[in-house]
């Protein structure tokens, strides 16, 4: 912040103003800090105009595979029930991270309702495979 100059003297409210800017500065921890720097290079013109010219780019590349007219994904049915259906490694490993997660929440916060999440996992799997129409 510039101090505004009148008849070459510095205004005292601007340099009030300085000063505090300058405390508030110290005050701030680093990551905020840094969360600033980034979001002002992040909204800068410049970065902007590289990112549109990024994203351009890509849908330009991804163009012809978004119109191909085949599907990339196809067959891959087979493949997902065997991976996430009932006796799938997938669905295995799914509901130990998120039992080891929520013993670990629990072990934090005391609360019994951590555990719920498995639950909602397991039903969310659940109606997932019989909206998708996959056996599961």
């Amino acid at each position: 912040m510039d101090i505004t100059m009148t008849n070459g003297k510095v205004s005292k409210a601007a340099y009030v103003n300085q000063k505090l800017l300058q405390e508030e500065i110290k005050m701030l921890p680093t990551i905020q800090l840094m969360n600033r720097a980034i979001w002002q290079f992040l909204s800068s013109t410049k970065c902007q105009f590289v990112l549109r010219v990024m994203l351009m780019t890509s849908l330009i590349f991804l163009w012809r595979q978004a119109f191909a007219g085949d599907d990339p994904l196809e067959g891959t049915d087979a493949s997902l029930a065997a991976t996430l259906g009932s006796s799938g490694t997938g669905r295995k490993f799914i509901y130990l991270v998120e039992g080891v997660v929520a013993v670990a929440a629990y072990i934090k916060t005391k609360n019994i309702l951590m555990f719920s999440g498995v639950v909602a996992i397991a039903i969310f799997l659940n109606i997932l495979f019989k909206v998708a129409g996959v056996a599961a």
